[in-house]
């Protein structure tokens, strides 16, 4: 397979059929295909096998050793792809290095990281600097100017859950003007197939 369009669509369904085959616990079934997708590189494959290794019991006997080679190498080929341009990639490394996952522990790499790819317009990563600075998250002192700057951004960028917060946010300063701005931010949202606000629209026409 090559990584031209058609290359890319024969890859992302192949990727989907295993997904599926490990949701389903055909674990055997599953590896086969992700390991034919780790030999094109993608990262996903890379994560997936390590998972097959950890917890596909009866399937694989060498356990969590290889587990944490392959979580390694999704780790590098996200690294990789994000030195490629690949934000969405940059992205899921921040999270992982946010919360652990596959990978220790690292918020200054994380805040790195987000603020990156936000930089480079990743709506994603503008919303995500959004939440740690309105939470407090990855050490970060809570400040809502810049929790506003980066959502503000976000919108900017389309990015559904970003619309749908400004909606809430505004619902929730009251007023027929910011109700009226609210409903038209998470119609947006909703329209983009973001079905927090697409349950929230229901539940006001049933009130």
């Amino acid at each position: 397979m090559n990584r031209s369009s058609g290359g890319l669509i024969e890859v992302n369904e192949l990727l989907r059929q295993a997904e599926m085959l490990y949701e389903e616990e055909s674990f055997e079934r599953a590896l086969e295909i992700f390991q034919q997708l780790a030999l094109l590189g993608v990262a996903e494959a890379y994560k997936y096998i390590g998972l097959i290794y950890r917890y596909g019991e009866g399937v694989l006997s060498e356990g969590s050793h290889q587990s944490e080679i392959w979580f390694s190498r999704y780790i590098d080929q996200l690294h990789e792809n994000l030195r490629n341009g690949d934000l969405e990639s940059g992205y899921i490394l921040a999270l992982s290095y946010q919360y652990g996952d596959m990978v220790e522990i690292d918020e200054e790499m994380a805040k790195k990281l987000f603020m990156s790819c936000a930089e480079k317009g990743h709506g994603p990563s503008q919303f995500r600097l959004s939440t740690l600075w309105r939470y407090g998250w990855c050490g970060l002192e809570v400040d809502i100017e810049r929790c506003m700057h980066w959502l503000d951004r976000a919108i900017s960028s389309e990015y559904p859950e970003a619309l749908y917060q400004k909606g809430l946010d505004l619902v929730n300063m009251g007023g027929k003007e910011a109700e009226v701005q609210a409903m038209t931010l998470i119609s947006n949202a909703a329209q983009r197939g973001f079905w927090p606000a697409e349950d929230y629209l229901k539940n006001c026409s049933i009130r």
